[in-house]
Formats: structure tokens, sequence, C-alpha cells
């Protein structure tokens, strides 16, 4: 019996440390950090949402080496491909990237690097505005 438990025990801890079964955000879950086969999604103000089939992922903090704040790196292996491919996250307001398997999203880069909703939608609503009037770039506030 008491075997039982600690394997039910080792069970949920080892869901927890892959960022299974506790939503993302949460005080005691930063998301997965690796993991195999996932989308990433790179949701852009600008450009909009993208997503890229990778066969791997990391997740990592790096030295910003400025004042600019916490910095993530996502690296992804990609299909057919040898070499690792890193995307940074910088406190912008204009990008954040998120991993998704299956319908789940396993990890937010806004957890570890925060980012302002309200000006991020205000950036998107300013950049659409400009290709619909057909300037390219739109003038800073």
């Amino acid at each position: 019996m008491q075997q039982n438990e600690e394997a039910t025990n080792a069970e949920a801890l080892a869901t927890r440390s892959c960022g299974q079964g506790l939503g993302v955000g949460s005080l005691h879950d930063r998301g997965q950090r690796a993991g195999g086969q996932a989308v990433l999604v790179a949701h852009s103000a600008i450009t909009g949402a993208s997503r890229q089939l990778v066969r791997a992922f990391k997740v990592r903090e790096v030295e910003s080496g400025d004042r600019s704040g916490r910095v993530v790196q996502i690296d992804v292996l990609l299909p057919r491909k040898r070499a690792w491919y890193g995307r940074r996250v910088v406190g912008d307001d204009r990008t954040y990237l998120t991993i998704e398997i299956g319908d789940r999203t396993v990890y937010d880069s806004r957890v570890d690097v925060p980012c302002d909703m309200a000006r991020w939608e205000a950036e998107a609503v300013r950049w659409r505005a400009r290709r619909r009037s057909g300037s390219e770039r739109p003038r800073s506030p």
C-alpha cells in the first residue's frame, strides 16, 4: 500500500515538473521549459500570429546586457534541420511567444517577460490602421 502511495506521489511530481496538471502562470508553475514536438506561436502586434511546427524546444533565461529587464530565449529544433534556432523575447510589449502541444498551451513567455496587453493591443490597432491607409510605418506617438 505504501509503495502505491509513493508511486502516485512520484507520478504527480513528474507531471508537475513537465508543466502538465497546473495552469500556466500559476504561482508554482512557470510552464513547460523543454519538450518534444510542439507548435511555436509568435503573437505579434505588428504582423499578427504565426505558427511554426518544431521537433523540440528549450526555454532559458539569458542576460540582457542592458537595463531592458528580463530576456527569455526559446531554442527550437525545426523539422528536417540539425541546428537549433533561437527566438528571444524582450519586454517591448510588441511580441510574446507561446508553445502549444495538441490543443494545450504549455508555455507562455508572458509568465517570464511581462507584456502589457493594453499597449500590445494599442500597437496592433495602430499598425492595422496604417496598413488600411496604405502607409508602411506608423508614426511614433
